[in-house]
C-alpha cells in the first residue's frame, strides 16, 4: 500500500522508521541476534563440509562457501529446506534477508516452482508447499514463480497464517489459503543480481513485508497488515522446489533483529512509536537527529562534523500526527479487509443456500412433474376402458 494522505507515513516509510533506516527519524533501537545470522563463508571448513550449528539443512542444497545457499539448481525435481536450530521469541522483530531466484535454461520459457519462508513452530520436513509440509503451525510466505490454475501475473507473493489443518491449494497457486499478497514481477532474474527484503513483526498484529529489488534503498510494500498473530516461539525457515520446470532460488544472507526503545523496553504494540513520539522528557534520544555540521577553519579550509541536533518541536509534533494518522490508515485498512473477508464468507453462504434452494426446487418440481404425468396416464387408461365398455 502506498500512502494515501500527505498526513500520513507510507507503509514503506512506517517499516524505516520501525527498523531505524531514516535518515530523519530514529527513534527505535535494534539488536541483531546471531542465532539467525545466515552469511558467508557458509561453510566452518571447505574440506569437512560443515556448516553452521545454527542451522539445519536438508535436501538438494549446493553451498558455494562464499557466494550462496542454492537451494534448488537448474535440474528437475528437486526440493530443500533450512531451518534455525534455535526458536525466535522476540515480541517485536525485523528479519533481513537477501535471496536471488534466477536462471538461464527455462522450458518454452517458463520456469518454477518457488520458494518460501517460514515462521513456524516446528522444523519442517519434505512436503508440497514449495518442499516443505503443509501441515505447520505459524506464517509462510510463498514466492510462487510459475501458473497454474491461477490467473495474474507472476511471480506472485502471498500470506498463508495456518493452525496446522489447513492443506495447501496447489493447483489454484494457495489462492484458498491466501490473506493477502502482491505481484513480484522484479524478483526473478533481479537486474542488481540480488534482491533485499524486509519483513517487520510486532507483536499486536502488525506484519508488513517491503521488497528492495535494486538494492538502492528503495523499498517498494508488498503487504502490511495489522491483525497477524504469531506463535510466541517459532523457527525461522526457507524452501524451495522444482518441477518439470526449474529456477536457482539462492539464500545469500539472513539477519534478525529485535526492535527496542531506547530506554531498552521491547516494541510491543504499534502505538509505542507514538509514545515515544509524545514523550515529555526533552533529553530523551529520540528528540534528537543526526545532522551535519559545516566548521569554517578559514578562507580555504572547511570540515564537516557529524552533530547531534535537537529535533525542532514543530517538526516533532508534525511527525507525531503523521504517526497517528498512519496508524488510523492502518487500523481502517484492517477493518476493510475483515469486512471483505465477512462478505467473501456471507458470499459463499449465500451461494450454497441459493444452490441447495435451487436443488429442492428442482426436486419439488420434478416430484409434482412425475405426479402429474401418473395422474394423465390413469386418467388416459381409465378412459380407454369407459371406451371398450
Amino acid at each position: 500500500f502506498g500512502s494515501n494522505s500527505i498526513n500520513s507515513f507510507s507503509n514503506e516509510e512506517l517499516n524505516s522508521i520501525l527498523g531505524g533506516h531514516s535518515r530523519n527519524l530514529k527513534i527505535i533501537k535494534k539488536i541483531e541476534n546471531p542465532k539467525f545470522n545466515l552469511k558467508s563463508p557458509y561453510l566452518k571448513n571447505d574440506l569437512s563440509g560443515e556448516t553452521s550449528p545454527n542451522w539445519n539443512f536438508n535436501g538438494d542444497i549446493l553451498i558455494r562457501n562464499n557466494k550462496y545457499v542454492r537451494l534448488t539448481s537448474e535440474q528437475k525435481h528437486q526440493s530443500s529446506r533450512v531451518f534455525s536450530n534455535s526458536k525466535i521469541n522476540e515480541t517485536s522483530f525485523e528479519l533481513e534477508f537477501y535471496l536471488s531466484i534466477n536462471g538461464k535454461g527455462m522450458v518454452n520459457g517458463l520456469h518454477g516452482d518457488g520458494m518460501a519462508i517460514f515462521l513456524s513452530t516446528e522444523q519442517l520436513g519434505k512436503g508440497p508447499v514449495m518442499g516443505a509440509q503443509e501441515n505447520f503451525n505459524g506464517l509462510s510466505i510463498i514466492v510462487d514463480t510459475y501458473k497454474n490454475g491461477r490467473a495474474g501475473v507472476f511471480p506472485y507473493v502471498q500470506a498463508w497464517l495456518n493452525d496446522g489443518t489447513q492443506s495447501y491449494d496447489k493447483d489454484n497457486d494457495g489462492k484458498a489459503n491466501e490473506i493477502t499478497g502482491c505481484v513480484g514481477r522484479s524478483l526473478w532474474n533481479p537486474k542488481q543480481g540480488v534482491v533485499k527484503a524486509r519483513l517487520f513483526y510486532v507483536q499486536d498484529g502488525y506484519i508488513s513485508l517491503d521488497f528492495d529489488y535494486r538494492n538502492d534503498e528503495n523499498w517498494k510494500n508488498c503487504f502490511t497488515l495489522q491483525d497477524i498473530f504469531l506463535p510466541k516461539d517459532f523457527y525461522l525457515g526457507f524452501s524451495a522446489q522444482t518441477g518439470d520446470l526449474y529456477q536457482n532460488v539462492d539464500l545469500v544472507e539472513t539477519h534478525l533483529y529485535s526492535l527496542y526503545k531506547f530506554n531498552d523496553e521491547p516494541i510491543d504494540e504499534f502505538n509505542d512509536l507514538l509514545q515515544i513520539m509524545s514523550d515529555p522528557d526533552p533529553n530523551s534520544p529520540d528528540k534528537f537527529e543526526d545532522a551535519i555540521e559545516e566548521v569554517i577553519i578559514d578562507r580555504n579550509t572547511r570540515r564537516s562534523r557529524k552533530i547531534s541536533k535537537r529535533r525542532d518541536s514543530r517538526q516533532q509534533k508534525r511527525t507525531l500526527r503523521r504517526l497517528q494518522a498512519s496508524e488510523r490508515r492502518i487500523k481502517k485498512e484492517a477493518e476493510l479487509r475483515k469486512l471483505q473477508r465477512k462478505q467473501k464468507i456471507k458470499s459463499f453462504f449465500k451461494f450454497v443456500k441459493n444452490i441447495l434452494l435451487f436443488i429442492i426446487a428442482s426436486f419439488i418440481l420434478y416430484v409434482v412433474y412425475v405426479y402429474i404425468k401418473v395422474q394423465m396416464r390413469n386418467k388416459k387408461r381409465q378412459y380407454k376402458n369407459v371406451g371398450l365398455l
